[in-house]
């Protein structure tokens, strides 16, 4: 036995809020210079928490 559920038109029935932010993102995101912001400050934070977390540490021995 299947549980049904109607399924409401999404373009419609949307609150006002939402279309307005919806329709601001479009509005500001002209281009791909954000996206490449975007990509190059994931990449710097890939390399960050490799250095700090992930990076084997180098353990010395000095023999007085």
């Amino acid at each position: 036995m299947a549980v049904m559920q109607e399924r409401k038109e999404r373009g419609r029935d949307e609150p006002v809020p939402v279309r307005n932010a919806v329709e601001a993102v479009r509005q500001s995101a002209k281009g791909w210079l954000p996206t490449a912001f975007s990509a190059v400050a994931v990449a710097a934070s890939c390399v960050s928490v490799y250095v700090s977390t992930l990076q084997a540490a180098q353990l010395e021995v000095y023999v007085p």
